[in-house]
Order: structure tokens, then C-alpha cells, then sequence
């Protein structure tokens, strides 16, 4: 039997939004602008791949420490 592996799972808006931390309509509001994490749509279905969606998050990760290492002013 395959193991089934976690990180390709899709997920669908209501488990994606949560993730996220928006709303599922901030999730369709993004789509029409564009923007957000991408997305797949099969035969009129919005899904989330766990990977990217992962990927995109860790993308807009902020490290709130100075570049170099010192203490700020």
C-alpha cells in the first residue's frame, strides 16, 4: 500500500484560510486580485496544495532581528 503523504494533500478554502490566518472570503477575495497562495481548480473546485501553501507562508516569514547581528538602538 502507498503511503499517503501528508505535504501533498490539497486542501480545500476552509482548511487553507485557517492556515493562513484570513477568513476563506479574504482566500477568494485574493484570487480575483491575483494574489495569495496558489492554487489549483478542478473542474470548478479551489484546492490548496499543502506544500505550496506551506512554501508560501514560510516565503513571507519576517526575521524581526538587525542583519547583522547587533543589538538595535
Amino acid at each position: 500500500m502507498a503511503r499517503h503523504d501528508d505535504e501533498d494533500q490539497l486542501l480545500p478554502e476552509t482548511e487553507a484560510a485557517p492556515r493562513c490566518g484570513v477568513k476563506r472570503q479574504t482566500l477568494q477575495m485574493w484570487r480575483q486580485q491575483h494574489r495569495g497562495p496558489p492554487f489549483i481548480k478542478v473542474e470548478g473546485a479551489v484546492r490548496y496544495s499543502r506544500r505550496a501553501l506551506e512554501a508560501w507562508l514560510a516565503a513571507r516569514t519576517v526575521d524581526p532581528s538587525p542583519a547583522d547581528g547587533g543589538a538595535r538602538p
